[in-house]
């Protein structure tokens, strides 16, 4: 049973060797103190063994008395566990610690617990560090059994220590318990485990540092018994455990009672969420501005942005087959060099004059412009009662063009990427890996972009009238029917079916991309097409909420412009997912009102010969696929071309360029770290597509003070929070403050460990800190997303999964909801810069960081030109050609695509200050911007040196 805290207080400790000094006294003028003499007689014959917790008595007690003669203060590291930690010389290791040993050798997890009273209570300790097990499992003691222990353990020290951290060193390899490894593993896997339940322990693993190059534990770090560890082997647990060590021991912000309620830590957006909710704007000005944000975002995500050159297009028209009363032609042309377009092109008949023009992409059917529904499937719509008519329920594409054309419509029937004729494309396949990411590549802007090209072909049709034109599909066709609406203005008239809504979003690669709905969802893209018609049918599948979720949000947007007349949707519930008679008439009464088409264009359709596949294939022995038309990874290198081309075109060579750089690469930064498309302060100098300037939004960031305290050397430390009032982020924050007259200049210093850089490993201010302040100057750091306390609160939440998942088979699925985690941590430091400046009393801001937190301080400096005033950064060397796959912590998608980390990082040219150690390619980059900018940023080869930029800061004269 656990004792009180305080039970084993100083004095307690004193009164003990009197008490035990008198017994000895009394025992040798023999007094027996109430014990029968025959008992006395039998202790001596046969003296019982001490078996449990008993046999360690002597030892605890020896502690005890260790305490009386010279008691360790309150606030230390207590080591505690079995010989491992008693045979560790913790001065040596930890020369600058109040380190406490309380090891004693041969004991159990179970004999830890019991004497956490005594051993780790009494000394109201930072952090503990505990190594025990290894003997459980020798006496064969189960890996459950060992956590069972275990948990007594943190019980006993958690509930009356609930701000100490508690270290567990998984139980090390052995030679001499090689044997036994499988059990031990099993043991650290559930303690491990059980830690992701708390935010108060920390399982450390071990055994990487202790394997050799054969797979088997070192002999080299062990004594000659191969169990116990040489000096080589605790130097080896030293640098493993000091960073553990120093954030255990760094002040917290949040506490069991008031926890980290982070939005970002709650699940993750997927496409196929129940609820993607959007609250549109409710002024004109608000929406242009939103408006022009989703398009930036759109072309971006599509990798669009900048828009690539239209090449001439060539089409290939051959073909002809002539119906009663409409022909259809095959048509291919190249939209870019390498990318085909393939279709059927359908006309009436008997036509006269410019008549209107209906593009029609097809959405996921089987083969696409091919499809039949065989007998089966006539046979099921009969049943539904979907279709009247045979031809209609076997070829429902078909039949969708042939009576827009009997309607007096030209179509353009055009296949998706991999289906058909489109060819030598796979549709899911070859762009779903961490380069094409980087690049932007991905099958929703291969697609959107022959969507785009595909309306040229169309408007370049001498018999098209360029001002009546319609666009229709369902699913798949009705996602790229609301994508080409929102980015190109020329289309009139709108119907996508089955497809816009708040719940699920597009299931196919096609469908989704990085940064596509960051914010946003399928009714914001489609709010675009605004004030231009718009016609929606949902059904009984994602849509089928459409005219309570979606309509109603669209009818807002309508209405600013005082036309929400001109946006309609109807919920087809007893059908399943279609593109049925009934949906097709209802888009054939929209196009007849506002085409407009002829009050003699028929609504109800009317039977037809189907064309079979080899009448519709575009590609024959007379007109063969071409030999241009390249295959995935081919293509890929000419993508990769282009936009390397692209760049080298707005590299900047003066200032006016240096603007043009910043309208395309900062337009891009806004988004890829995740700018909110309705509030919140802009990251970059932001235009809309146009280049026009965009109105400023206020701040949404706040400080929030939680606590203070007064420490040695006249430091004040601050804990406090940084919160984005618009997203629910919540950043964890201190700052060391000079207690006497702070000169108005602070240091913002990132550290990949988070905030536990400004401390020594004993969690007070480290020597930089003690030379800043000493010189009045204010020191702050936060825990950017899933480092410090952030990192703790997610591995409390995602047990055994990953803390920060990624479809590592299509990035997109994620990077398409959710922004990258290296745009989390490039918020969280913009967010925090600006919190400061508002501040009052603080009038200069710079910020420090090296290793991984470089390129995170670097991005930051770029993507808010204006915030720092200083910047001190080293890289690493670091290149986004290190990212090879999707859930690297550095993955930023479209990185390459817009610079590297040179052309991304230059755009902080006008910082004064330094960024060391770029690649020599990123190098090169960001120096050329520098000096196109004339910007008093230096580029540097040498690795910085802190002390050199504490000086420098000392230096600087307050305002």
């Amino acid at each position: 049973m656990a004792h009180r805290i305080g039970s084993h207080s100083p004095a307690r400790r004193t009164v003990r060797p009197l008490i035990t000094k008198l017994l000895l006294v009394l025992l040798g003028a023999g007094w027996t103190i109430g014990i029968p003499v025959r008992a006395q007689e039998a202790a001596k014959e046969s003296p019982p063994a001490v078996e449990g917790p008993a046999k360690w008595e002597k030892e605890i007690r020896k502690f005890e008395d260790s305490d009386v003669s010279k008691p360790p203060a309150a606030g230390g590291i207590v080591f505690t566990g079995s010989s491992t930690i008693r045979l560790w010389d913790l001065a040596k290791s930890f020369p600058d610690l109040p380190v406490i040993n309380r090891g004693f050798g041969g004991s159990q997890m179970n004999d830890a617990a019991h004497f956490a009273p005594r051993t780790v209570l009494p000394y109201h300790p930072k952090a503990v560090v505990l190594y025990s097990g290894d003997n459980d499992i020798k006496n064969k003691k189960t890996a459950e059994t060992v956590v069972g222990d275990l948990k007594a353990f943190c019980q006993v020290v958690h509930e009356h220590l609930p701000e100490t951290k508690i270290l567990m060193l998984s139980i090390k390899p052995s030679p001499s318990r090689w044997s036994m490894i499988e059990e031990q593993r099993e043991a650290n896997r559930l303690a491990t485990e059980f830690a992701r339940t708390t935010n108060y322990l920390q399982v450390i693993d071990v055994e990487p540092v202790m394997m050799g190059k054969n797979g088997e534990p070192d002999p080299a770090l062990f004594v000659k018994d191969m169990l116990h560890m040489s000096e080589e082997g605790y130097a080896r647990w030293t640098a493993l455990l000091k960073p553990h060590l120093r954030e255990a021991t760094a002040p917290r912000v949040f506490t069991d009672e008031k926890p980290l309620s982070d939005a970002r830590l709650k699940p993750q957006r997927t496409y196929n969420d129940a609820y993607h909710p959007w609250t549109p704007p409710t002024t004109v000005a608000d929406w242009a501005k939103s408006a022009a944000r989703i398009h930036r975002q759109l072309l971006v995500a599509c990798g669009l942005w900048p828009m690539p050159e239209k090449t001439p297009l060539q089409p290939v028209i051959h073909g002809k087959v002539d119906r009663d009363d409409f022909t259809v032609e095959r048509v291919s042309f190249f939209s870019r060099p390498g990318l085909l377009v393939t279709g059927s092109l359908y006309r009436p008949k008997n036509a006269s004059g410019k008549i209107p023009g209906v593009l029609c992409p097809h959405g996921h059917w089987a083969n696409g412009r091919f499809y039949d529904a065989g007998e089966k499937g006539v046979a099921e719509q009969f049943k539904l009662k979907a279709e009247t008519r045979e031809s209609a329920a076997r070829y429902p594409l078909q039949a969708r063009m042939v009576h827009l054309a009997r309607m007096g419509c030209v179509v353009f029937h055009y296949d998706m990427i991999g289906y058909a004729d489109q060819k030598p494309l796979d549709h899911r396949g070859g762009l779903g890996d961490a380069e094409a990411s980087l690049w932007l590549q991905n099958p929703l802007g291969l697609q959107t972009w022959n969507s785009i090209r595909a309306l040229d072909f169309l408007l370049g049709l001498p018999d098209v009238d360029p001002k009546r034109i319609g666009v229709t599909g369902a699913s798949g066709g009705g996602t790229q029917t609301f994508m080409l609406f929102a980015l190109d203005d020329r289309p009139t008239v709108a119907f996508p079916a089955v497809m816009v809504g708040t719940a699920m979003q597009g299931g196919c690669v096609c469908e989704n991309a990085d940064y596509l709905r960051l914010g946003i969802n399928n009714v914001a893209i489609a709010a675009k097409t605004a004030p231009r018609p718009l016609g929606m049918v949902g059904a009984d599948d994602w849509t089928i909420d459409i005219e309570t979720k979606g309509l109603p949000e669209l009818k807002q947007v309508y209405s600013l412009f005082g036309r929400s007349d001109l946006v309609s949707a109807v919920a087809y519930k007893q059908f399943p997912h279609n593109y049925n008679e009934k949906s097709r008439e209802r888009m054939y009464a929209w196009f007849k009102q506002h085409l407009p088409l002829a009050e003699t264009a028929p609504l109800t359709e009317s039977d037809f010969k189907p064309l079979s596949q080899e009448e519709l294939t575009v590609f024959t022995a007379d007109h063969p696929l071409p030999a241009e038309s390249l295959p995935a990874d081919k293509l890929r290198e000419r993508l990769t071309q282009d936009s390397e081309a692209e760049l080298r075109m707005i590299l900047p060579k003066d200032p006016a360029g240096v603007e043009a750089y910043r309208m395309v690469t900062g337009g891009a930064l806004a988004v890829m770290f995740g700018e909110s498309t309705e509030t919140g302060a802009r990251m970059t100098s932001a235009t809309d597509d146009k280049g026009k300037p965009l109105p400023a939004d206020p701040e949404p960031v706040a400080a929030e003070i939680i606590g203070t305290e007064e420490l040695a050397d006249s430091i004040t430390l601050i804990r406090g929070m940084v919160r984005r009032t618009d997203s629910g982020e919540q950043i964890p924050a201190i700052a060391m403050r000079p207690t006497d007259d702070p000169k108005g200049l602070v240091v913002l210093w990132i550290d990949s460990q988070g905030k536990a850089v400004l401390l020594d490993e004993a969690g007070g201010p480290n020597a930089m800190v003690r030379k800043l302040t000493g010189a009045g100057i204010t020191v702050a750091s936060i825990d950017p997303f899933l480092t410090g306390e952030s990192r703790e609160a997610a591995a409390k939440k995602a047990g055994d999964k990953p803390l920060y998942p990624v479809n590592l088979q299509y990035p997109g699925y994620t990077f398409g909801y959710n922004a990258p985690l290296l745009a989390h941590r490039v918020r969280d430091i913009v967010a925090t810069a600006r919190a400061l400046r508002a501040q009052q009393g603080f009038q200069k801001l710079a910020i420090v960081a090296q290793g991984e937190a470089g390129l995170w301080a670097a991005l930051a400096n770029a993507a808010s030109p204006g915030t720092f005033d200083w910047i001190w950064a080293d890289l690493d060397g670091f290149s986004f050609d290190a990212v090879k796959t999707p859930d690297s912590p550095s993955m930023l998608p479209g990185a390459k695509k817009y610079g590297g980390v040179g052309g991304l990082v230059g755009l902080g040219a006008g910082t004064t200050g330094a960024l060391h150690q770029l690649a020599e390619k990123d190098a090169e980059r960001a120096k050329a911007i520098v000096t196109a900018a004339a910007g008093p940023l230096t580029i540097e080869p040498k690795p910085l040196e802190i002390d050199a930029v504490v000086a420098r800061l000392i230096q600087v004269k307050p305002e």
